[in-house]
C-alpha cells in the first residue's frame, strides 16, 4: 500500500511540475500492441519473480555471499530489461506501474 501511495503521489508531483510541458503518460508503463493483457501479467509476473528470487536467494538468506549481491541484483535486472523490456517495459514492480496509470488515466 505504501509503494502504490508512494509512486502516485510522484507522478501527481511530476504532473504538477511539468504542467503544460511534458505529457504524464510518457512515465506510464504500456506494453506492445501484439501483446495481450494476460501475456503481459505473465511477463511481468516472471520478471518480478525472477528479481525477487534473486534478491532473496544473495541478500537475504545466511548461506548466501553478501560480497557479490549488488552484482547478482544488478544482472537480474539487466536481463529482465532486455527480456522483457520490449514486450512490456519492465517495471517489475506493480506499484510503479499503476501509480503513473492512476494519475494520467491510462491504463
Amino acid at each position: 500500500m505504501s509503494q502504490l501511495m508512494g509512486a502516485t503521489l510522484a507522478s501527481l508531483t511530476l504532473k504538477v511540475l511539468y504542467e503544460g510541458q511534458a505529457d504524464i503518460r510518457l512515465v506510464v508503463t504500456q506494453y506492445s500492441g501484439s501483446t495481450s493483457h494476460l501475456e503481459a501479467i505473465a511477463w511481468e509476473f516472471m520478471a518480478t519473480f525472477i528479481l525477487m528470487f534473486t534478491i532473496c536467494g544473495v541478500a537475504t538468506d545466511h548461506r548466501g555471499s553478501k560480497d557479490l549481491a549488488g552484482l547478482a541484483i544488478g544482472t537480474a535486472v539487466l536481463i529482465n530489461v532486455i527480456a522483457v523490456g520490449p514486450i512490456t517495459g519492465a517495471s517489475m514492480n506493480p506499484a510503479r506501474s499503476l501509480g503513473p496509470a492512476i494519475v494520467s488515466g491510462v491504463f
